[in-house]
Order: C-alpha cells, then sequence, then structure tokens
C-alpha cells in the first residue's frame, strides 16, 4: 500500500532580540526655511517651532523626546540638542521627525520627516519636510 507522511510543524516567536541593542545618537541642529501654517497668521506674525523625534517599533524600542522650543525665528531656528535611543529591533524600526508650533492655538504641525532605522547613515544629514498629505516641502 501507499504510505503517506504528513510532516508537523510548529510556529514559535521570540520577542527577545539575540543581537546587542544598538544605540542610535541623534543630534537636531537647526532647520532652514520652515513653512508657515496658515493658522500662523492668525495668532502672531511668528512661529515658534521645536522638533519632536520618535521612535515607532515594537513595545520596547518606542519612545518619544521633543526639543526645546525656538521663540520668534521661524526661518532658521538652531536647535543643537542630542538624544540617544536603544533599539533592539532595528529591521522592525521607524524614526520620525516632527516639526510643530509651539504657540499654535489650534493646528501645530508645521511638516515632518520619516525613514527606517536601516536607511540612517551616519553624519551630517539635510532631510527634507513633508506635509500633513504627504507632499514635499518646497526649500524645507
Amino acid at each position: 500500500g501507499a504510505s503517506s507522511s504528513v510532516a508537523s510543524g510548529r510556529f514559535s516567536t521570540n520577542l527577545y532580540s539575540s543581537n546587542t541593542p544598538q544605540i542610535l545618537h541623534i543630534k537636531v541642529i537647526s532647520a532652514l526655511h520652515l513653512p508657515k501654517p496658515e493658522q500662523a497668521e492668525l495668532k502672531t506674525n511668528s512661529v515658534d517651532p521645536y522638533v519632536v523625534v520618535q521612535i515607532f517599533g515594537v513595545p520596547r524600542d518606542c519612545d518619544e523626546v521633543r526639543t526645546k522650543t525656538v521663540y520668534h525665528n521661524w526661518e532658521s531656528p538652531q536647535f543643537n540638542e542630542a538624544f540617544e535611543f536603544e533599539i533592539a529591533f532595528p529591521e522592525l524600526t521607524l524614526v520620525r521627525f516632527v516639526v510643530l508650533d509651539d504657540e499654535s492655538l489650534d493646528y501645530d504641525f508645521i511638516g515632518q520627516y520619516t525613514l527606517p532605522f536601516d536607511c540612517i547613515q551616519p553624519g551630517y544629514r539635510h532631510v527634507h519636510l513633508y506635509t500633513i498629505g504627504g507632499d514635499i516641502w518646497p526649500n524645507t
């Protein structure tokens, strides 16, 4: 007779990385030519920007920090703040930079940029901001 063989397998997950966590050092230096939100016209002639750095990934890697607010200098604010993150699963991690207006009455979003952790290269980098709808802000 014919014999059949059925292979049984099991699927297991391990939420512990076998690799040593990686340390991500980010320094937010400055911004150039920040767009002025439409709502800024309603409050004053100034935008008071700050940057939020968000880490998205597995729960243990998620984090969020913010720079100080730079008052009355929305065209070329200087932040010069360094942050450090411990990332256990870099292949599952996204890094997002969000520029916000601290003094906005309603809508504080100025622009954002998101990239995978694995795409971050050492050295100085200039990133272009995107609108909430995903369009690039020219000259940012």
